[in-house]
């Protein structure tokens, strides 16, 4: 990494802070830690706009940044449109119950600026896939074609979720058509595609550490508050989803009933 790309790297960090505090704020306002969700995003796109800017603004570097800034902005207002009016997620509220009379004070530290400075390291893999000049090359164009993949699969599954969660179906207590046919959490693998196609744009750039954000990406996706957390105690609240446990993979699509599902539909 550059001199000028390290030094704005660790000046992001401040900048994503006081983006964590302010939305700490706004949560003691609205009474729920929730919030942080809907700046999750906003605090990567910090990231990747600073990187963006110090770079050198080739055309590859320029479609990527595109690309992750619609990701960003539209997850964020889907989270908010989803999330403002509705009760604090069980993630925060269990951390509120235990912490019931210094919530306010505590969720700063261990819910914001936690979260900060995660989006923070997590960046770095932004600041790597700046540091390629020149004409692009094959992976930075396969990572550009897989973070763009991500970004779309990502949109389609929560755009499926929410017109499922719209016609309030009582008959029906989980989503398991289209995408989560295929596997019970395609947006969580839409995002971690956007990482692992980070990883392949800055490839180049020679880092051998740019292996880690998406590495730490998945690892959270699937166990630390991704797939683990989302399906704990399931079944209790959706009747019939372990045996949706046991027929469909948590990420990773089922590419057989995938095929299937195409061969029916030429």
């Amino acid at each position: 990494m550059s001199d000028s790309l390290l030094t704005a790297y660790l000046w992001c960090l401040p900048v994503i802070l006081a983006l964590a505090v302010f939305a700490w704020a706004l949560s003691v306002w609205r009474k729920s830690a929730a919030i942080v969700d809907i700046f999750w995003p906003l605090f990567l796109w910090l990231g990747a706009s600073v990187a963006f800017i110090q770079s050198s603004q080739t055309p590859i570097q320029l479609l990527i940044f595109i690309v992750l800034s619609f990701w960003a902005l539209r997850l964020s207002l889907f989270l908010f449109a989803r999330n403002w009016n509705e009760e604090e997620d069980r993630r925060y509220a269990e951390i509120r119950d235990k912490y019931p009379s210094g919530y306010a004070l505590i969720s700063l530290p261990m819910i914001f600026i936690f979260q900060g400075v995660i989006a923070w390291l997590l960046g770095s893999v932004f600041f790597a896939v700046n540091t390629v000049d020149g004409p692009a090359g094959i992976y930075s164009v396969l990572g550009l074609v897989m973070i763009s993949f991500g970004a779309i699969y990502e949109t389609i599954a929560d755009w499926q979720l929410a017109s499922y969660k719209r016609e309030k179906n009582p008959q029906k207590a989980f989503m398991d058509k289209g995408l989560w046919r295929f596997s019970r959490h395609p947006n969580y693998f839409g995002e971690s595609v956007i990482w692992w196609g980070l990883f392949l744009a800055a490839i180049p750039s020679g880092q051998w550490w740019v292996v880690l954000p998406p590495l730490a990406m998945t690892w959270f996706l699937m166990k630390f508050s991704g797939v683990t957390r989302a399906e704990a105690g399931i079944e209790s609240r959706r009747p019939g989803y372990e045996a949706y446990q046991l027929s469909t993979p948590a990420l990773l699509p089922d590419l057989r009933r995938l095929a299937r599902s195409m061969q029916r539909q030429s």
